[in-house]
């Protein structure tokens, strides 16, 4: 279905709902910051949540597409990896969320690439992952 064969739907259904769930907790939390960024709503939370997910996956499919263009393996590990989500979701809040800066994009970008790195490796430790990667 053009997923690719290390892509599954849970990727694709979680992160979106795992970005609404953190954007909702946020609102909840900060309501004061959230409103700077135009989340002043439930509502607001789950749209925001749903635009920052839907840029998660077009981010990880845009490296996988990249990827496989450059005729790497199936499940490669590449450096773009560890921050092609953050971008993909970072780039829709710049492009769809008031007041987000380049500046924001570029903090997700570098926290992105530590946190990849060490919830992968640990992953793999459980043997939740097959790579480290």
């Amino acid at each position: 279905c053009g997923l690719g064969t290390n892509k599954t739907w849970d990727a694709y259904i979680g992160g979106p709902l795992f970005s609404v769930a953190v954007t909702a907790l946020w609102w909840d939390i900060e309501p004061t910051l959230s409103a700077h960024f135009g989340v002043r709503t439930l509502g607001d939370a789950l749209a925001v949540g749903i635009i920052i997910g839907l840029g998660v996956v077009l981010g990880d499919q845009a490296n996988s597409f990249i990827k496989r263009r450059r005729h790497l393996a199936s499940g490669a590990s590449s450096v773009t990896d560890r921050f092609d989500w953050a971008l993909g979701g970072g780039l829709a809040a710049l492009a769809f969320v008031p007041n987000v800066e380049p500046a924001h994009v570029g903090a997700l970008v570098d926290m992105a690439i530590p946190l990849h790195v060490y919830f992968n490796r640990n992953s793999h430790r459980r043997g939740w992952r097959k790579t480290e990667h």
